[in-house]
Formats: structure tokens, sequence, C-alpha cells
């Protein structure tokens, strides 16, 4: 079984989907890492401030058990991104008892090139969401709150973006699925998961907790807002079927 990487837009399922995966025995994926987020060059002043000074990162690593001390050692001996995060999965298993990795952190979509370039055996999966749905989590801001409209349009926007220019790069490097589909049809939908990610496992998951149910939030937008939204994402919403109005 080969590392693949979980991204999109936040708030579009991927936790959801990280959870389901390490069901599988041995099997295991840190907390959200963001080593291909930043566009600063790796291991530069400004690329290391974001560990250093990020409450959530720290605390990110606080739960994967990896302290600072550590975490600084993994730096310096990692030339790349790909080597830090190998360096540090494996470090996050061993004390988490696994054996093998993945990673999910959606905005590593923005380093999505130097995934592949580095990781060229990888699977990228891409899990995307109505982007309605994901506007709405993000101006409601439970998990990660948004200032405004725009921003929040532009998480979807900008992750479906980087992945339409890439997927001719990519190929069968790329694995999409829809959260709508996980939602309402969660046992067809990790059996073709499954299938591409690593068929010489015959996995068996516990969907029980997922709801089967999928609600478009359009009665949360005013008129306006829709046709904002319409304006802006219709090219790119349409690529998976999804309409705005």
């Amino acid at each position: 079984m080969k590392p693949f990487f979980i991204l999109g837009a936040p708030r579009s399922g991927t936790t959801l989907l990280r959870d389901i995966f390490k069901q599988i025995d041995g099997l295991y994926s840190p907390e959200e890492t963001h080593f291909f987020r930043w566009g600063a060059p790796f291991r530069s002043n400004d690329y290391k401030s974001h560990y250093r000074n990020n409450k959530i990162l720290l605390h990110h690593r606080k739960l994967d058990g990896i302290e600072d001390d550590k975490f600084e050692q993994l730096l310096k001996q990692s030339a790349t991104r790909a080597e830090l995060t190998n360096l540090y999965c494996e470090a996050v298993m061993k004390k988490k008892g696994a054996s093998l990795w993945f990673e999910k952190t959606p905005q590593n979509v923005y380093g999505l090139p130097l995934i592949i370039e580095q990781f060229p055996e990888a699977k990228i999966v891409h899990i995307v969401r109505h982007p309605l749905s994901v506007i709405k989590s993000l101006l409601v801001g439970k998990v990660i709150k948004t200032d405004n409209l725009y921003a929040a349009i532009n998480y979807w926007l900008e992750a479906v973006s980087i992945i339409k220019v890439m997927k001719p790069v990519m190929g069968e490097m790329l694995v999409e699925l829809k959260y709508e589909m996980l939602q309402t049809e969660p046992d067809a939908s990790m059996a073709l998961l499954n299938k591409a990610l690593f068929p010489e496992v015959n996995a068996e998951f516990d969907l029980k907790h997922i709801q089967n149910k999928v609600t478009i939030p359009y009665d949360y937008f005013t008129n306006e807002e829709i046709d904002i939204v319409e304006s802006i994402c219709a090219k790119y919403a349409a690529i998976y079927d999804y309409k705005i109005v």
C-alpha cells in the first residue's frame, strides 16, 4: 500500500473520509500538517515561522505526540517537503503503533504540483462538495470561519480550479469523490476508493454513523448572495453536476 493524500476545499468531508480510512488496521493519518500549503520556499524563515507560531499547527503536533524539539530535528534532517512529510509521518506512526501512513490536509491542494512531483507514485484523493454547503459551513464557522462571502467562495473555487488545471497531468493518480455520494451511497463510495487506492486490501468499513442524507442550504442565503455564488462558481460547479440556481 502506497501513501495517499486527501485534499480539497475545507468543509468538504476530508475529516470524515480520514476517520473512515483510519479503520484499516495499521493505517494512520497525522493531524493536518499543511506541509505543502505555504508558498514560501521550504526551510526558509517564512516557511518555518508557520510551524513555530501557528497555534493550530502547534496543537496538531501535540495531538500527534511530536514535541517541538523533535519537530525542529525533523526539519533540520529534511531537504524537501517530501522528506519532512515522510519523516514526520513515520514519527507519528511510531507513536501511534501504525505501520502505514496517509495525509489529510485540505489546503495542501495549493501545493499540488509539488506533491505530484515529490510523490510520483502516490494517489491524490479529492473530495468535493456542493459549493453552497461549503460556503455556508465556512461562514457559520464552527470549525473554520471566514469573514466574508467572497473568502468563503474562494476556498471552494481555488481548490476546484487547481484540480481542473492539474487533472490532465495526474491521470490515474487522481481519485475524485463527491461528498454527496459518500453520504447517500457510503458502501459504494468506499468500495470505489478501496479499489483505486489499495486493491490488494479487501477493507471493510463501519459506516453506520453516516447520515445517508444531503441537504443543500439554499435557505441560508439571500437571493443576491446565491446570484453572486452562481456568477463566480457555476462554470466549475458544472464539472461535478452541481446546480446553484
